[in-house]
């Protein structure tokens, strides 16, 4: 989901706030926030959080749980290990920091802060990541600072399960680093330890990554989904055209689309299915 509004814009330096938020199977969440002015500004965010909470301030992150028994979720942001991100509770002036947990009565409740300056345009980025463990935390990574009207975010997150690279592109063109570019509005890649590889996206018709060509379209598809396995490509796809996806030496294609045809092009595969 990507939406903006004007609601800064009577400021006497207009700021205009557009926000993508992108959800990742089975239990990331991927906020992008992209303030857009031309003078210095100060900007605050809360997040408003559900039970007691930990600032990790070294590993940049924010570990949150309803219970004991809570797996936990894990906020990050950049601001966390910058030293510009704090926990308030019960706070009147500004009013920060309380939960109704029901009708006619209010209880403090832990809401991180994330405070800051820009000159121009700034991008924010969160990344939240459930059931995580106390053991299991996973490392969540964003693009270095400084670099002025980046209109696009590369989060990367590591587990012992995968390593997971995505891209939120607020631009209409290509975007991105040397890790993954893609024209997508949205791309993800995932590395298994088995040498396993997943790739899927919103709106992509080419996604490269580290200089190599991943999936190529004739037109940009709404979405496609792509999974290396040892001698099979899992497919899934909506939009028309043909797709060229590097397969290496994988010789078959599964998918539950129908009238799909496929041909071996190299260390491609051309995929042909119209839905």
């Amino acid at each position: 989901v990507s939406a903006s509004h004007d609601g800064y814009l009577g400021l006497r330096d207009p700021v205009r706030h557009r926000r993508a938020v992108v959800f990742v199977k089975p239990a990331t969440l991927v906020v992008v926030d992209l303030l857009s002015g031309k003078g210095w500004h100060e900007y605050e965010q809360n997040f408003h959080l559900g039970g007691p909470a930990t600032l990790l301030a070294d590993e940049g992150c924010v570990e949150v749980r309803a219970g004991e028994d809570d797996a936990g979720s894990l906020l990050f942001t950049s601001a966390a290990s910058a030293g510009g991100a704090s926990l308030v509770e019960g706070q009147t002036e500004p009013i920060r920091g309380w939960n109704s947990p029901r009708f006619w009565e209010k209880a403090p409740s832990p809401c991180l802060s994330v405070k800051g300056r820009f000159k121009g345009t700034v991008l924010l980025e969160t990344c939240v990541v459930a059931g995580t463990g106390r053991d299991k935390r996973p490392q969540v990574s964003f693009p270095a600072a400084g670099r002025e009207a980046r209109l696009f975010s590369v989060v990367k997150t590591r587990t012992e399960a995968l390593e997971e690279t995505s891209l939120v592109n607020l631009g209409t063109g290509e975007a991105g680093d040397e890790s993954l570019q893609s024209d997508a509005s949205y791309a993800c890649v995932r590395e298994f330890p088995d040498g396993g590889l997943e790739l899927f996206g919103r709106n992509v018709g080419r996604l490269v990554r580290r200089g190599e060509v991943l999936l190529e379209a004739t037109a940009r598809m709404p979405f496609v989904r792509a999974r290396l396995e040892r001698n099979a490509l899992r497919y899934e796809a909506r939009g028309e055209g043909t797709v060229s996806v590097r397969s290496g030496d994988t010789d078959s294609v599964v998918s539950s689309m129908p009238g799909i045809t496929w041909e071996k092009n190299g260390e491609f595969v051309r995929i042909l299915a119209d839905t």
